[in-house]
């Protein structure tokens, strides 16, 4: 425990990743150009900054650990520490000090997950993802997964969920528009897409997102085709035979301001827009206004 936690520390002050390293382990030197990154990698966004951060401190300081790397068809691929070899790439260096492990490829892959989780450097759609091929390609169980990364079970069915979002939502998701949290709320969602744009477009937080996914079926949700920014439209769904309170507002304020005008009312808040054919009209309505 208190190697780790020196590991932590370490790796802070560096800012490098510290892998711990065995007594009976031998360090070698490979050409840099030798050595390629995983394809099954799963964290698929490296941020350039982070990196230059790293590529400076080993310019300052030197590559404090060698990164681990597994021998498969002749090529060299990295196992851990593929942010330390983007960063000696970055800065020009042409080898690099390495410690060789025979790993297969679900070897590799959980190496890979658990030493990305630990950091806290996988978006939640990028655990996922890994969690789901570690099942599905190598027979892990969710007690083995739950188990490996240190987190509880109804954790990991959690994460597992969100690989049934439609990818938009997980590109979302990766790019920090919207959290784990968000997400959750959308799956099994038919409108998840739609909803997700309405959550981003008003700055809804967990809570609100629950409520409106919660609400979102006791209405009818379509799109305004005429509507050239896109909004999505929602009509109160009453008695044919009845004009809703809001249908009825919008007439009289038309027929007030002379121009048509449309309320759209969502289950957090709403919309009134004006529609005018002219910058006449729009003097004429900011006149009635004031």
């Amino acid at each position: 425990m208190k190697h780790n936690i020196l590991g932590k520390g370490l790796s802070a002050l560096l800012k490098e990743e510290v892998t711990p390293i065995e007594k009976d382990e031998l360090v070698k030197i490979l050409d840099i150009d030798k050595i390629e990154a995983r394809s099954n990698q799963p964290r698929k966004k490296f941020e350039y900054e982070k990196i230059r951060e790293l590529a400076d401190s080993i310019s300052n300081n030197g590559l404090l650990q060698p990164i681990i790397v597994s021998a498969v068809n002749g090529k060299y691929i990295i196992v851990a520490g593929e942010r330390r070899w983007r960063a000696c790439k970055l800065i020009g260096i042409t080898t690099i000090p390495v410690i060789i492990k025979n790993y297969n490829e679900g070897k590799i892959l959980e190496i890979a997950l658990i030493e990305n989780i630990q950091r806290e450097e996988l978006s939640a759609i990028e655990e996922a993802e890994g969690l789901a091929r570690l099942i599905e390609e190598f027979g892990y169980s969710q007690d083995k997964l739950s188990e490996m990364v240190s987190k509880s079970r109804s954790h990991i069915s959690n994460l597992l969920r969100l690989n049934h979002l439609p990818q938009s939502i997980k590109d979302k998701v990766n790019e920090g528009i919207i959290s784990m949290g968000h997400a959750r709320c959308l799956v099994g969602n038919e409108q998840a897409e739609i909803i997700a744009d309405y959550i981003i477009e008003n700055e809804l937080n967990v809570r609100q997102t629950e409520t409106i996914v919660k609400n979102w079926s006791k209405n009818q949700y379509i799109k305004n085709p005429n509507d050239s920014n896109n909004y999505i439209k929602n009509k109160i769904i009453q008695d044919s035979t009845k004009e809703s309170e809001l249908e009825l507002l919008a007439k009289a304020l038309s027929k007030k301001f002379g121009t048509k005008i449309i309320i759209e009312d969502y289950p957090i808040g709403g919309k009134i827009i004006f529609h005018y054919g002219s910058m006449e009209e729009l003097d004429t309505i900011l006149s009635k206004l004031n």
